[in-house]
């Protein structure tokens, strides 16, 4: 499944072309975002929700397609300035890039540890950012496997894992 979801905006706009193809008269409009929509309230019929336990509203039938998994990741390059973490500890002296809402690796620090901190809403913007040398971050992985095959993403703590969430 993770595979799939790198692939996920195609695969999408695949089978919308075969579903319009099929269906001439359809309408179909497509909405995305990282923002939390009220389903029900905005008249969605079907949507791709992502998150670390199970869905709430009485209104909506989830279904769970898969998991997904979260770890650390930087540049080669940022590391070879700013050396590689080795502990979470370690995590203070490096510039962190979060996501706000989602896992941060701030979380698992110890208590009293500040490090510098760049928050962005785009998950794709995350993983720009730490092309470019911006820092340490979590991405979900199926976002950061091209990455790591390409080289330009490493997997910082490798032994470490946070949480996962689910596709719904």
């Amino acid at each position: 499944l993770e595979r799939l979801q790198y692939r996920a905006p195609s695969l999408v706009a695949e089978a919308v072309a075969r579903y319009t193809a099929r269906y001439p008269a359809a309408r179909v409009e497509v909405h995305l975002t990282s923002a939390v929509v009220d389903l029900v309230r905005e008249r969605f019929d079907l949507a791709l929700r992502f998150a670390a336990g199970p869905l709430k509203g009485a209104a909506l039938v989830a279904r769970k397609l898969g998991v997904v998994r979260f770890h650390l990741y930087a540049a080669p390059a940022y590391l070879a300035r700013h050396g590689t973490p080795r502990t979470l500890a370690d995590l203070a002296d490096h510039a962190i890039v979060a996501l706000p809402g989602g896992p941060t690796p701030a979380i698992a620090m110890p208590a009293g540890a500040a490090p510098a901190c760049t928050t962005c809403d785009d998950k794709f913007f995350a993983r720009e950012l730490l092309r470019a040398g911006g820092g340490v971050g979590l991405l979900p992985s199926y976002l950061a496997d091209a990455d790591l095959l390409a080289g330009t993403l490493v997997r910082v703590l490798p032994r470490w894992a946070h949480r996962q969430g689910a596709v719904h």
